[in-house]
């Protein structure tokens, strides 16, 4: 028996209403559902463009709200060839082997205290490990996969590999301290340059909602300075940001005067903590009380900010995509999970790929942009 989703060229599939600009679900988010919650959803049902991601794949948090219709599904000969060819085609880009050169440099370098026995080796270990941060399954699905003996298993392997990798491989990749100011300089971005005139680097910090926050410091390119918390969700962001700042002392060294910080507006309590500590706070303008829409400066200047700021969402987005194990975390993994969360950034950090909007005309378009900051009317 397959389980068949609401099906409709109408209505979206999760929330069944009709918000008037549905898109097509495409073949990847359809296996995406069948491999994650064993729901199939026919061929041409849509969705609301909410519920998808940038790449057009589901919102792993919104994967829990769709609901099954039917218990079972009546298939043709052709969508059954279809959905197994695709099935086989995910299994090929999704296949890994035990001795892949990042997996190896992991165990040479950072699980000496991880020892190999007989029943598994340090790689199938980091592999079991990995395997839950990126899929968040259950320890018995995780020991039905590999084959285990007992679940107990898993939960000491990522126990083992857990402790080692916060030991020796997140001090290495994650942290203000893993570069000097001037390496750290040089994550900066074209477009930031120009639109704040800093030679200084830029960082973005955002807060993630959920029972407990943590937080994170970002560089303008995306690579992750440091990850804070978790903060118990009573925290407003103003008390966070002291508690961040005396919980890295080499944050507040590597900081100077006159440098440029990017939050969005759920900061504007700590707005002039940062300010004394004499940092150029950049923020989305607010509308005023007596106004109902920004003027043509502020929302010209707010563009400025949100255009170097996409890269915490960015960031964030690659978290809870590629770690599926941060996003629903049960009570027994609360004492760990920030462990997990920071194995994850430096992960991230070290296979880092420099996230760059405009590369080729990057310039021209901040030039484009700054030129019309002095615009005090909407020409249209």
């Amino acid at each position: 028996d397959l389980p068949k989703s609401y099906s409709s060229h109408k209505n979206c599939v999760i929330c069944r209403m009709n918000c008037g600009k549905l898109h097509i679900i495409q073949s990847e988010a359809r296996t995406q559902v069948l491999l994650s919650r064993n729901i199939f959803i026919p061929v041409g049902c849509r969705t609301c463009r909410v519920h998808l991601n940038e790449s057009g794949l589901f919102k792993v948090e919104h994967l829990d709200l769709l609901e099954i219709e039917k218990i079972e599904t009546k298939i043709n000969r052709k969508t059954a060839n279809d959905l197994i060819q695709t099935l086989i085609d995910t299994s090929k880009k999704k296949r890994f082997s035990m001795n892949s050169l990042i997996l190896l440099k992991l165990t040479q370098n950072y699980l000496d205290e991880v020892k190999a026995s007989q029943i598994r080796t340090k790689s199938q270990a980091l592999a079991i490990y990995l395997f839950w941060l990126k899929t968040g399954m259950s320890q018995n699905a995780i020991k039905a996969h590999f084959r285990l003996n007992d679940r107990i298993e898993v939960s000491r392997y990522c126990e083992q590999v857990r402790s080692s990798l916060s030991s020796n491989f997140v001090p290495e990749f994650l942290g203000t301290e893993v570069m000097n100011r001037q390496e750290w300089l040089q994550q900066n971005t074209p477009l930031a340059k120009e639109f704040f005139s800093l030679k200084d680097d830029d960082y973005s910090v955002q807060k993630k909602r959920s029972l407990v926050k943590p937080f994170l410091f970002v560089a303008a390119n995306g690579r992750i300075l440091n990850a804070f918390g978790a903060f118990p969700a009573s925290k407003n962001d103003a008390k966070i940001i002291k508690m961040c700042f005396s919980q890295d002392k080499d944050l507040e060294n590597l900081l100077r005067k006159g440098d440029g910080i990017l939050v969005d507006r759920g900061f504007r309590d700590s707005f002039e903590y940062l300010e004394n500590k004499e940092l150029r706070v950049m923020m989305p303008a607010f509308i005023a009380k007596d106004r109902k829409q920004l003027t043509c400066q502020q929302a010209n200047h707010s563009r400025l900010v949100t255009k170097c700021r996409w890269v915490t969402e960015a960031i964030n987005g690659t978290l809870k995509e590629s770690f599926r194990a941060l996003g629903h975390v049960q009570n027994s993994m609360l004492k760990h999970i920030m462990i997990d969360f920071r194995i994850s950034c430096a992960l991230i950090n070290r296979f880092f790929q420099p996230k760059i909007s405009d590369k080729e005309n990057g310039i021209i378009i901040a030039r484009n942009m700054k030129a019309k900051i002095s615009q005090t009317e909407n020409e249209l």
